[in-house]
């Protein structure tokens, strides 16, 4: 009866086995089986169900045991009688005194007679749900900077990029734009420009200034174009480009491929890597008095000249019936030099001349103004000279007025003036500023480097830096000036006023 009843509840074990089991929103986990989507097994998820051993119903007979012998009993003193070593307990083994046992030792095998069936094995349901085992999808994360806007989005943001992007999820901070210099004119230690976000206000940083017109420059209104501009022989027209012919000279360039351009507009002369003037190519100018040459001529007005990459000018040698020459000639114009690149002037060599009075220079202005507001780096320097006479000169920078101020004002960039390297000569100084009326040298900016050249054992008069006013001279070297001055020779000075 018992065996009937054990046999019935494991029957029932195996029917629960049967019931689906509930799955929970919560699980993480899905393992396969039933569900919704699978409610019923079927032969393409390779379910089957096992059977249960059903028990042997053989029952022990004697037939079934072995008698063991295992003695327990214990012999004492009773158990024996004078002198003898042999008990006289008469002690036997038997089952009533449990020396002897009977161990299970059943050579049955199962048969159809006993019942016993054994048990099988069920295969499991191999049938996976992709929709309730499917794995979370990860919302994707902005990954920007800066905050996203409708003109302008992150197309490698997976939320803000992409045809369905969403700038309204993005994550990015608000662009702070930097500020942006507004200035036109460049600003200065003495004056800048108050209404710039960058050079204006009590934390104004004119270093960053980007303007470039100069504050002597004209507005467009009033320009006064110059009566005479010429290059290496080449007359420089309005708003025409020009490049160099690799052998000193100039031909006609255009607007993405020139070395000088003439920008009306802004009364502005572009040198822009700009490489001319020897012996073949120069411009010509003759007075009265003088026969002048030089690489670079203008006459009048005021102008503006930008600085781009590195620019060299080359004066003429002196031949005869020449007396003057120099790399850049100015007369009547007050010239600004602005800019980043490099600007380097050379005067011609002077070896003998059927005037008396003869000059080498790098820049020579007659009757106007220099003001130095370049960020790079400006060489003059006068050629050689070994023709001696009383009146032979060499000068880096010549600036005479006979009517009016002669000014030189630098406020940035650097500046290199020799006087060359001619062994002869009366004077070679390496800038002069002279005037009948007012002589002016100010430095607010930026640094000068003036020398009066080499091999001035025979020069009579040597002087780095002259500044000669019959009404005045003034000398101011303010703020971040800097002046370093060499001077060699007789009768040397550093600078004479």
């Amino acid at each position: 009866m018992r065996k009937r009843i054990f046999a019935a509840f494991v029957c029932l074990c195996m029917m629960m086995a049967l019931v689906p089991s509930m799955a929970y929103a919560g699980d993480t986990v899905y393992t396969g089986g039933l569900c919704k989507h699978h409610p019923q097994h079927d032969d393409a998820c390779g379910y089957s169900e096992g059977a249960a051993e059903v028990p042997c119903n053989h029952e022990h007979t004697e037939e079934c045991y072995t008698l063991v012998t295992n003695c327990v009993h214990e012999h004492t003193a009773e158990c024996y009688s004078g002198e003898t070593t042999e008990p006289i307990c008469g002690h036997v083994c038997s089952e009533e005194s449990g020396c002897i046992t009977k161990e299970l030792n059943c050579k049955h095998e199962h048969d159809a007679s006993c019942g016993y069936v054994p048990a099988t094995a069920g295969t499991p349901c191999t049938y996976v749900c992709e929709i309730c085992n499917a794995q979370p999808v990860e919302e994707p994360e902005c990954n920007c900077d800066t905050k996203c806007t409708e003109e302008e989005s992150n197309t490698d943001c997976l939320v803000c990029g992409g045809e369905n992007g969403d700038i309204s999820g993005c994550v990015g901070k608000e662009k702070t734009e930097e500020p942006q210099c507004v200035c036109d004119t460049k600003c200065t230690e003495e004056e800048s420009n108050a209404d710039c976000p960058v050079c204006g206000g009590e934390n104004g940083n004119i270093e960053n200034c980007i303007g470039t017109v100069s504050k002597m420059s004209m507005s467009p209104r009033s320009i006064v174009y110059p009566n005479e501009l010429s290059m290496a022989g080449v007359n420089i027209n309005n708003n025409d480009y020009y490049k160099n012919d690799g052998n000193g000279g100039l031909i006609e360039g255009t607007k993405d491929d020139y070395n000088v351009h003439y920008d009306a507009e802004r009364n502005t002369l572009i040198l822009n890597g700009v490489n001319v003037g020897d012996n073949t190519h120069y411009t010509s100018v003759k007075s009265d008095v003088d026969n002048l040459v030089t690489a670079l001529y203008i006459e009048g007005s005021q102008i503006i000249i930008e600085l781009k990459g590195n620019n060299i000018l080359n004066g003429k040698d002196l031949k005869d019936g020449e007396n003057v020459t120099a790399a850049l000639i100015g007369k009547s114009t007050d010239i600004t030099i602005t800019g980043d690149g490099t600007l380097t002037c050379r005067g011609g060599s002077v070896e003998k001349s059927t005037y008396d009075n003869v000059g080498t220079y790098g820049i020579l202005i007659a009757n106007g103004k220099i003001h130095c507001e370049h960020e790079g780096v400006i060489t003059a320097t006068a050629g050689k000279l070994t023709f001696k006479n009383s009146q032979s000169i060499a000068y880096g920078i010549y600036i005479l007025s006979g009517r009016e101020d002669s000014v030189f004002e630098m406020r940035s960039g650097n500046l290199r003036a020799s006087g060359g390297d001619g062994g002869a000569g009366n004077t070679k100084y390496g800038i002069f500023v002279k005037s009948k009326e007012k002589a002016v040298f100010k430095v607010s900016g930026g640094e000068i480097r003036a020398n009066t050249g080499e091999n001035n054992k025979n020069v009579s008069y040597c002087t780095g830096i002259t500044v000669e006013g019959e009404t005045a001279s003034t000398v101011e070297i303010t703020g971040n000036g800097k002046v370093y001055i060499v001077s060699e020779g007789k009768n040397n000075k550093g600078i004479y006023r």
